[in-house]
């Protein structure tokens, strides 16, 4: 029996594999650093805990609405249309919603396919804005989608710009996805930044798939802007989507949210879910209307020690003359690695199994749409981060070309 030309042309997904990788070196023994999978680790808010107690002592099991309950719904609803209680008045711009445009998946993964397979036919193109997370390009592959990829420039601090949309435009251009704040760059678009990709949607009808999964994790001075808080046609034309995997730490509980003004296409989606997981898990839904309501100053938790490591790591980077973007948001570091392609290493990938070899430092070698940079989680605490950079600095030295 023969498997599908469909699964055959899609690849494990990198980031479960990443994670795979560390459990069998771990239990081979090896002493080793993961910075790879970016898995937010800062404990479960008690809040949540106490909830998800009572929710299974209740014997909550039945079947929902396919895009989650409406006291869910109301929750998310109220959390981001009061910035999540007021914490992130000064960090976060977005519109408001009303429950009804608003759904619940398990997994922010699926939300962003099922909003590609709403607007997109097989064989149709999704343009990818680069960088990008590995798996947008199988997942869109496995709905029978074409991702296109519009490759911003390292040199203009990964910047969109009209002529490289224009460039990545098809015939069968459908919808394009975006990421912000990105990962891998830890860039935060700025309202210009947005304003490009958006005219540019609006010039070709083209549905913005925005995935915003970071949007309490910024730094500084800088604020996100959801590209759909550019005006009401703006949010008429995008889908947010959203989770509790960084934020709230808790990539486990497979928590995604999708928000949007257009109608249309949130029905749509629903539809998808429908035919694909029925609806997202009781239990787990009554059990999360705890995180919104009462475990939000948990995300400032998560907030401040990323940017603690952000810094500490910038700095030595920039001492060791690695070439980087600064991280404005998220949790990674995307340095420039070509520098360094010496000995047999010939891109991202040949540097990211060296380095665990020699090391013990485990990263994510997938190009990201770069095969001459490596995306770095920064998951660890500053004492780790320390031994792992004088590893580093060490491994940059024997490879440093002449």
């Amino acid at each position: 029996m023969k498997t599908s030309n469909r699964v055959n042309n899609i690849h494990y997904s990198s980031t479960v594999a990443l994670k795979h990788d560390v459990e069998r070196r771990k239990a081979r023994g090896e002493n080793i650093i993961d910075l790879g999978l970016g898995e937010v680790k800062f404990g479960q808010p008690p809040e949540f805990t106490k909830a998800l107690i009572s929710v299974a002592k209740k014997g909550v099991n039945e079947y929902t609405y396919a895009g989650g309950t409406e006291e869910i719904r109301s929750v998310i609803a109220q959390a981001n249309n009061s910035l999540f209680g007021g914490v992130y008045k000064n960090k976060i711009v977005q519109p408001r919603y009303d429950k009804e445009e608003i759904i619940h998946c398990t997994s922010a993964k699926l939300l962003i396919s099922a909003a590609a397979y709403s607007v997109a036919e097989v064989n149709d193109d999704v343009i990818v804005l680069a960088p990008f997370w590995t798996p947008y390009i199988d997942a869109l592959k496995f709905m029978g989608i074409n991702p296109v990829i519009a490759k911003t420039r390292f040199e203009n601090n990964f910047t969109p710009s009209q002529d490289i949309l224009e460039r990545s435009l098809t015939r069968k251009s459908k919808a394009i996805l975006i990421n912000s704040p990105n990962n891998p760059s830890g860039r935060v678009f700025t309202k210009k930044e947005l304003e490009v990709v958006y005219n540019f949607a609006k010039k070709h009808d083209l549905l913005i798939i925005s995935d915003e999964v970071y949007d309490t994790i910024i730094f500084g001075g800088h604020v996100h802007r959801s590209i759909a808080s550019l005006s009401k046609e703006a949010a008429k034309r995008t889908v947010v989507i959203k989770g509790l995997s960084k934020g709230f730490g808790m990539g486990g509980l497979r928590f995604g949210y999708a928000m949007s003004k257009n109608e249309k296409i949130i029905g749509a989606m629903t539809r998808v879910i429908s035919n694909t997981i029925t609806a997202p898990p009781s239990l787990l839904q009554e059990a999360a209307e705890a995180l919104f309501s009462k475990s939000v100053r948990h995300t400032l938790k998560v907030t401040k020690n990323y940017e603690k490591r952000a810094n500490f790591t910038m700095k030595r980077f920039q001492e060791m003359k690695l070439l980087f973007a600064h991280v404005e948001g998220a949790i990674y570091i995307f340095p420039k690695v070509s520098p360094f392609f010496s000995k047999g290493i010939k891109n991202s990938r040949d540097f990211a199994a060296r380095l665990v070899e020699e090391t013990g430092i485990v990263i994510h070698g997938e190009p990201c749409g770069y095969d001459d940079h490596v995306r770095i989680a920064l998951i660890q605490d500053i004492p780790v981060l320390k031994k792992a950079w004088d590893k580093l600095e060490t491994f940059l030295q024997k490879y440093a070309k002449a």
